[in-house]
């Protein structure tokens, strides 16, 4: 079973969030045609494929379901066959990291910066260093996990920008 092609779009506007979310699916797409994808898996890609196929570019419903198509894709890819795109655990792991650190790293010394100098407006002081404390963890560990992702082939080679 091969997956289904994806539509040409020629009448979506240049250079909109639209044809760029569209190009992004697009070449995800091209990408999981050279792997060796299960047949339960292509069955949802091409699915969605299809769906899309079905409405037009003019379609208020058309980005919408874009959007959603290349989520359930790239979920699905994650959750059954643990493929992630590139840099998924550093963007992943930056975000949990920045959130820990504030929260175990920043507000504990916030607490005894205000504490040190008896005056509580330093209570904020720690929460800039937790963040980057935190960020410089997730940043770290996440670089890790994708570069032991890529080892074992599990990286497509596809980058989103949001």
């Amino acid at each position: 079973m091969e997956l289904s092609n994806l539509n040409r779009r020629d009448n979506l506007k240049p250079n909109s969030k639209q044809q760029k979310l569209y190009q992004q699916f697009e070449n995800l797409i091209q990408e999981l045609q050279t792997r060796t994808l299960p047949n339960n898996v292509k069955n949802i890609i091409n699915n969605e494929i299809e769906q899309l196929n079905q409405l037009s570019d003019n379609d208020r419903q058309f980005s919408k379901k874009l959007a959603k198509a290349k989520s359930k894709v790239i979920a699905t890819l994650d959750k059954e066959l643990k493929i992630v795109l590139t840099n998924h655990y550093r963007n992943t792991w930056m975000v949990l990291g920045m959130s820990l650190g504030m929260v175990f790293f920043g507000l504990p010394m916030g607490t005894v910066f205000s504490y040190s100098l008896e005056n509580m407006a330093f209570l904020g002081m720690g929460l800039p260093l937790g963040l980057s404390i935190g960020l410089s963890l997730g940043l770290a560990f996440g670089s890790i996990q994708d570069k032991k992702a890529a080892a074992e082939g599990r990286q497509l080679s596809v980058e989103f920008s949001i």
